[in-house]
């Protein structure tokens, strides 16, 4: 199973290069010898090509024949993510992100019609009427709401029915979601045993709220990852008392809703066991009234990671130059930095990056202040659903990203695995052929019907 497995992941490509390049159009024509060679391959093998694909290609390939039609239309249907049409995600060929790869995008609530039976998981980006319809209509469907725990209390005063609530990020398996409240726990376990070690993604608010129950979390022993909005970084003290050091916390991200200081980052490996974390993201959009260069305090955070992969840090009043010296080379994968009205040839020129050219597959940085105004969660995930463009770039000014990105990953021994590049909201794709040519293509910075062959820079 094992060789077969790398056998399929060595012909991949080659598979979907036949089926995109040969087949964007179906044309009557004589069917190629690759074709038949690919109707050949068991349906397990061609659904695995299929996860590797987006939604854009996944249509062409419908057109190619009906066997590929009926499997790329249950692809397409398996899971959908609806997002609202305020703050719509962009749809693009070049998007090749396992958010992309994984679902079908609608940037407003369809009719489903006659396929869905085909349908297995639906998430909402914000909660809306039609959330609860679908939920009341499909119950055999797994719909979901990522923002629904701003109106969770809401629904439970409205008697909510418990088994309805439920509650999962992106990545993880859809667990149901347990009230933290006292005066809706007992209410929540009468008449039902929970199993809380189901749980492996929590989202946490920390405020001085007298009724949130703690002793809950200790019991979440498959717990792996854990989002917290803290008001008051003491509030962290909280879950230093009931032992989450313990828990298998891999993912952690910390979003403060105050000034930031030295001692909350430093507090932190007291807290949470910073050796298992593939993934941290520390967050504080609060402007202090004495800014405070944290730089010192990150480094010593950053030399207790010795697992991680993807680190995301917004932090005002903070330079970024130097603090990961003290990280693994070549250990992260992705990398995420907001740092305040700076630029980007400021940014290339302090070599921050030094050390991790080698192993980063998708950099994204940013100066802007209103992508979390747009409903847009700024860090990791900021790479995965990308906006629609609300301007229109200049060519020059476009061109001029395009031609810093291309100097990073040309020449040389350099970022030799980076495949997307943002800065601010604008999203560069960077491909690579066989013959060791480097493209890279605007992903988002276009409005409809505008050409983007002139904005293209290849080697």
């Amino acid at each position: 199973m094992y060789n077969l497995y790398l056998l399929i992941n060595k012909f991949i490509k080659y598979v979907i290069a036949v089926v995109l390049n040969l087949y964007p159009f179906r044309k009557s024509q004589t069917i190629n010898k690759n074709e038949s060679s690919l109707m050949t391959l068991p349906d397990e093998i061609l659904v695995y090509i299929l996860s590797h694909l987006n939604q854009i290609h996944i249509c062409r390939i419908c057109m190619v024949n009906k066997r590929f039609y009926i499997l790329g239309k249950a692809k397409l249907y398996h899971s959908i993510y609806i997002t609202s049409s305020k703050f719509q995600l962009l749809i693009s060929p070049n998007l090749h992100t396992p958010f992309h790869r994984k679902f079908t995008i609608s940037n407003r609530v369809k009719p489903l019609g006659p396929n869905i039976d085909l349908v297995k998981r639906i998430v909402f980006r914000f909660f809306c009427s039609a959330f609860y319809d679908m939920q009341a209509d499909y119950p055999s469907i797994d719909v979901i709401c990522e923002e629904k725990f701003h109106f969770y209390d809401e629904m439970l005063l409205n008697g909510y029915p418990f088994s309805k609530l439920k509650y999962s990020m992106i990545d993880a398996r859809c667990e149901e979601k347990i009230p933290l409240h006292q005066r809706t726990y007992n209410r929540y376990l009468s008449g039902k045993r929970y199993q809380f070690e189901r749980v492996i993604t929590l989202s946490l608010h920390l405020s001085w709220n007298r009724y949130l129950n703690l002793q809950i979390v200790r019991k979440m022993t498959r717990l792996t990852n854990l989002k917290i909005t803290a008001y008051d970084y003491v509030l962290l003290n909280q879950l230093l008392a009931i032992g989450v050091k313990d828990l298998p916390i891999n993912s952690l991200e910390i979003i403060y809703q105050c000034a930031i200081t030295g001692n909350s980052i430093l507090d932190l490996h007291e807290i949470f066991n910073l050796e298992i974390l593939t993934t941290l993201q520390l967050e504080s959009m609060i402007w202090s009234s004495t800014p405070y260069n944290l730089a010192d305090e990150i480094r010593e955070l950053l030399s207790k990671l010795t697992n991680i992969k993807h680190l995301s840090l917004a932090i005002p009043d903070t330079r970024y130059d130097g603090v990961l010296d003290l990280l693994k080379p070549n250990s992260l994968h992705s990398i995420y930095l907001k740092f305040y009205w700076s630029s980007f040839e400021r940014f290339l020129s302090q070599n921050i990056l030094e050390g991790q050219e080698g192993s980063l597959e998708r950099i994204c940085l940013s100066t802007f202040i209103r992508s979390s105004l747009r409903g847009y969660k700024n860090g990791i995930g900021e790479m995965d659903k990308i906006l629609k463009a609300t301007w229109q770039m200049e060519v020059s000014e476009s061109k001029k990203y395009l031609k810093h990105i291309g100097d990073m990953v040309r020449g040389g021994k350099r970022f030799q695995k980076l495949n997307q590049v943002m800065y601010n909201e604008c999203c560069y794709s960077i491909e690579r052929s066989a013959k060791g040519n480097v493209s890279v293509i605007p992903c988002n910075i276009f409005r409809t019907g505008e050409i983007e062959l002139g904005y293209l820079i290849k080697d």
